[in-house]
């Protein structure tokens, strides 16, 4: 399987990662893909558990940055509710976008940690500018009609990586380094 596909480590949802997994981590940054990772792609306005969450992140300290393919009409309004950095029309896989944001903000790829939903758009954006990942089961089943064809493949490989166990649970993960400790 190619290495640019592979995740840092699997989640079912954004939601279901315990706080204590980004501290052990030394996270202090988070780039979260907005549709179908953080949101629905039809909900124009963040959840109350997206406030939650969000409020949770900022209260430990980490600093949680917005990342979407998707336009700016889209993608601004839902983070000026929740107060986040963003960055929209980023067309992932592509880099470009990527190092320039990463410059702008002063982000340390060894201390951020990228949460998608999507092996050929987020995983490979994320692996590409060198920083972990962790992806995400769909949030919903409906999807973009853009995202139909990715997802496509992108279930092919899901499978064989959950199969030849190539990547982690966050879970295992934490797991791991409680008792490192």
């Amino acid at each position: 399987m190619l290495k640019v596909l592979i995740p840092f480590a699997l989640a079912k949802n954004v939601y279901d990662i315990d706080l204590e997994f980004y501290k052990e981590l030394k996270i202090d940054t988070i780039i979260c893909d907005l549709d179908n990772t953080l949101e629905a792609f039809y909900t124009l306005h963040p959840s109350e558990r997206a406030y939650e969450l969000i409020k949770k992140l900022n209260q430990i300290g980490i600093r949680v940055i917005i990342i979407s393919n998707n336009k700016r009409k889209r993608v601004e309004p839902y983070c000026k509710d929740l107060n986040c950095d963003f960055m929209y029309s980023t067309r992932k896989p592509l880099i470009y976008k990527g190092k320039k944001f990463i410059k702008k903000f002063d982000i340390n790829p060894e201390k951020t940690l990228y949460i998608g939903d999507q092996l050929f758009t987020d995983i490979v954006f994320a692996n590409r500018l060198r920083i972990r990942s962790v992806l995400c089961d769909n949030l919903v089943e409906r999807d973009q009609f853009f995202t139909k064809f990715n997802k496509f493949f992108d279930k092919f490989f899901r499978k064989k990586m959950k199969k030849k166990k190539l990547v982690p649970t966050w879970e295992e993960l934490l797991h791991g380094i409680n008792e490192q400790n």
